[in-house]
């Protein structure tokens, strides 16, 4: 947590994802403890984990927009290999988001009735904008916050599950038709895992209150 904070505030984003990358493999070791009714944390440490996490991806995102907004004015001067490596490095920095959403999964499933509410809190705002308009995101942003919701449908308590399944029902019908739409190129990545979401509410709600029966099918 020390090293994190660290290396956060000298926004050195290649060191903070290394440190996430490894952080959530430690974590993975200990995916049995919730048959076994242990916690990986006690629950303030937890709590300034996702916190922290929080900060972790607002500086991610904050960042993205500057030098978003910087290429855009000096686009162009810029050639397309400039333009090339500026993508790429993006894609590099945007890593820590995809492994904020592991290790909040992981959160979730080891102790979710402590963590559920503290990530809706969180995290949740951050991953569920993305999904607002699709239309000019990465394919690699669009399914990590699919995964985020998926984690939160499948491991969230009755009160996170409540709070998004009105919302993420519509959303996954939505983004399987969006995955599709170039038949040339399907996104199976992201059709998959927005029917995973389906299933996840399949399995949440009663039996016959299944609302994307036909949608589905």
């Amino acid at each position: 947590m020390i090293e994190l904070e660290k290396r956060k505030t000298r926004m050195e984003f290649e060191q903070i994802n290394s440190i996430l990358k490894e952080l959530y493999k430690w974590m993975s070791c200990f995916v049995h403890f919730k048959e076994k009714g242990l916690f990986l944390f006690v629950q303030e440490d937890a709590a300034k984990l996702i916190q922290r996490l929080k900060e972790v991806g607002d500086l991610i995102k904050k960042d993205k927009e500057d030098r978003t907004k910087k290429v855009e004015i000096l686009k162009t001067k810029m050639d397309e290999e400039d333009l090339e490596f500026f993508s790429e490095n993006l894609a590099e920095i945007d890593k820590g988001m995809h492994h904020i959403m592991e290790i909040s999964g992981f959160m979730l499933q080891n102790m979710s009735e402590q963590m559920s509410m503290v990530v809706a809190q969180t995290l949740l705002p951050s991953y569920a904008v993305t999904l607002l308009d699709v239309s000019n995101k990465k394919d690699y942003e669009i399914l990590d916050s699919v995964c985020f919701i998926c984690d939160c449908m499948e491991h969230g308590n009755e009160a996170l599950f409540n709070q998004i399944v009105g919302q993420a029902g519509p959303k996954f019908i939505e983004l399987i038709q969006f995955a599709g739409k170039d038949k040339e190129e399907i996104n199976y990545d992201l059709m998959q895992s927005c029917v995973w979401g389906l299933g996840c509410i399949g399995k949440r709600l009663p039996h016959g209150k299944y609302p994307y029966l036909q949608e589905t099918v």
